[in-house]
């Protein structure tokens, strides 16, 4: 006999289980391996096959608290239970391999079903409520940026990928119930059509039914205390705790949601974080923040966005239905309060305050204000570039991302930064249209503009405005153009490249075309091959980055940028400091401390840069392309 091969009971082995409480309705269904100790085994009811591996190592359930392996108080329907588990208290337990290391305790039903998927291809129709606009089917891979492409696409336009899709669905969707190595399970009401990866913990849910942990020893998933969970699948490293209720839902990787947040039909991408609030038909991308109790989520996009508390969406005109969607873009943000009527798009690194009902795409506007008075949405352009809270942002987002090396990543993040290529593109777009706008009506002076209608500009943050994004646009240029003019380091763009920031990953028009000419007509072979492509085109960042800056700016503009980048490193600062003084006065002596923090890294980082552009300025002038 193999080792690790089972063999049924001895007569010796049936007879100790009888003794210690066992019944089974046919012993000769049970087998074990050798070194089998039945005294590991008390008060269980054994129905159908069971397999027993060998109970002799001693696990620790608890901090300091040390139980032998074994099986103690349970009804076992046709497992699979492997080496040193511990197993007590529970009510049934059926269809279930049990990998070695498991504890289970004190749960009432754990069951599967032959059909069960385990959450697998369940169809989610985010963003739109009332149709399969926007619909995705949930997947152990599902990553940001394949709902973005869907986002971009009709579902005709997706029959490679809904088809790479499928199959990765039915080649993970297990024969029987999974538990994983290390795996731990107590104090649940009900685990029904559930996969737990190894190490996965569910320690006092409520409910979790047709779910996927798909938890690994790296990157353990965790449900906490009075959490109800329906078909939802949690990638590696998420955490649904503290009452939280989800369903339908994507959990993705080291994603938190916890303090009684509720989420229905939503997507969390990598790194975000929801307490207390409530979502439903949302995308949140990479870096979604909501805290607080009164903030609604709803029929929205975003990434890298912060929720203000008492933030509310509307997404619908209450007689047609929830018909309306919108997109907050990389790194925006919501006063307390906020309240935006969908249909509309927000220009990335902006912020909402009151009430935003103009239903206008505002993305070529990026880093502005936005608030409504007088019965107008008024907008202050470029001014959030130089704030406190959008250089904390940029600083902090690496420092949060807990996903950990080795795991695959399901989303692609290109950059943290603020200035990428696709920033600067609408950046560049704002500030022609402002001049167009300012051009146009200059002998009339009047007060205020209309870039966009029903969206106002007083005619001093116009000015002022079309100022501070040619700063920023030559901040970029001067900081990430390279010495080097090879044309070998750069891919040919054409200067009106459209740039796609694709909740994180950012990349050129021709490469997303060629993304969407693969999900349409199958290039790839399957969805593996599309996530290579996803990892490749995060990696060849920086070179789009050189790319971009030399298809956009002529050579006398990048030598202008390259001259003036002294003087304006000086004024970014100066404009950042400023803005750190008007906190420190609002904030008052308490703020005293963490101002002088924040200043003292400004001033490393202003030496810094202008080293760099001490350096730049004293080597070899570029030569023209």
């Amino acid at each position: 006999m193999m080792m690790n091969a089972y063999r049924p009971l001895s007569v010796r082995e049936i007879a100790v289980l009888q003794q210690q409480g066992c019944r089974a309705d046919d012993w000769s269904h049970i087998q074990v391996k050798d070194g089998f100790t039945p005294e590991a085994v008390e008060q269980v009811r054994f129905y159908g096959p069971v397999r027993l591996g060998v109970f002799h190592r001693t696990l620790e359930p608890e901090p300091g608290i040390h139980r032998p392996s074994g099986i103690r108080q349970a009804e076992l329907h046709d497992v699979t239970v492997g080496d040193d588990c511990l197993i007590e208290q529970v009510g049934c337990l059926s269809r279930y391999d049990i990998a070695p290391g498991a504890y289970i305790s004190r749960v009432g039903t754990m069951s599967v079903e032959p059909s069960a998927t385990c959450g697998l291809g369940t169809p989610v129709n985010v963003l739109s409520e009332a149709d399969a606009t926007f619909r995705v089917w949930l997947h152990r891979r599902l990553g940001a940026q394949e709902f973005y492409l869907r986002s971009r696409l009709s579902s005709s336009g997706c029959r490679a990928l809904d088809a790479w899709v499928k199959a990765e669905v039915e080649a993970s969707i297990p024969s029987r119930g999974v538990v994983g190595a290390d795996a731990c399970i107590v104090g649940v009401s009900r685990l029904r059509n559930v996969y737990v990866g190894a190490s996965a913990v569910i320690d006092g849910a409520s409910c979790v039914e047709d779910c996927y942990l798909d938890s690994c020893r790296e990157a353990p998933v965790r449900l906490g205390t009075d959490v109800i969970c329906r078909r939802t699948v949690l990638q590696g490293g998420a955490e649904v705790l503290d009452g939280a209720k989800v369903s339908e839902c994507l959990v993705g990787q080291a994603v938190h949601v916890g303090k009684g947040f509720s989420a229905e039909a939503s997507l969390f991408f990598a790194n975000s974080y929801l307490d207390n609030g409530e979502a439903c038909a949302v995308c949140a991308g990479p870096f979604t923040v909501s805290h607080h109790k009164s903030t609604l989520l709803i029929g929205s996009m975003s990434s890298f966005f912060n929720a203000g508390s008492g933030t509310n969406m509307s997404n619908h005109m209450y007689k047609l239905g929830p018909l309306h969607h919108g997109e907050l873009e990389r790194g925006c943000k919501t006063a307390s309060g906020a309240h935006l009527v969908w249909g509309g798009r927000v220009g990335a690194f902006s912020m909402v305050m009151g009430k935003f009902d103009c239903h206008a795409d505002l993305s070529a506007f990026p880093f502005s204000y936005l608030f409504h008075t007088d019965g107008r949405t008024v907008l202050v352009p470029a001014i959030n570039f130089f704030t406190v809270g959008t250089c904390r942002d940029v600083h902090k987002w690496p420092v949060r991302d807990k996903r950990p090396e080795g795991v695959p990543p399901c989303d692609f993040i290109s950059t943290c930064e603020a200035l990428t290529p696709y920033t600067v593109s609408r950046i560049r777009e704002g500030r022609m249209r402002l001049e167009q706008l300012l051009h146009a009506q200059a002998g009339n002076a009047p007060e205020w503009y209309e870039p966009v209608r029903g969206v106002f500009v007083k005619a001093g943050a116009l000015e002022r405005g079309i100022g501070l994004y040619r700063l920023m646009e030559q901040l970029y240029i001067a900081r990430y153009l390279p010495e080097e003019t090879s044309a070998e380091l750069c891919i040919p763009l054409r200067s009106d490249e459209e740039w796609h920031d694709m909740l994180g990953l950012v990349v050129p028009g021709s490469a997303f075309r060629a993304l969407c000419d693969e999900a349409s007509d199958g290039r790839g072979a399957s969805l593996q091959e599309f996530l290579d492509k996803l990892g490749c085109l995060c990696l060849a960042y920086p070179v789009w980055v050189q790319a971009h800056i030399r298809a956009l700016y002529s050579a006398e503009e990048r030598e202008e940028a390259r001259v003036r980048r002294t003087a304006n490193e000086e004024r970014f600062y100066a404009l950042l400091e400023a803005d750190v003084s008007k906190e420190e006065c609002l904030g008052g002596a308490t703020f005293a401390p963490l101002a002088a923090a924040f200043r003292e890294q400004l001033h490393r980082e202003k030496e810094e840069q202008l080293k760099k552009a001490k350096e730049r300025a004293s080597s070899p002038k570029p030569g023209h392309d």
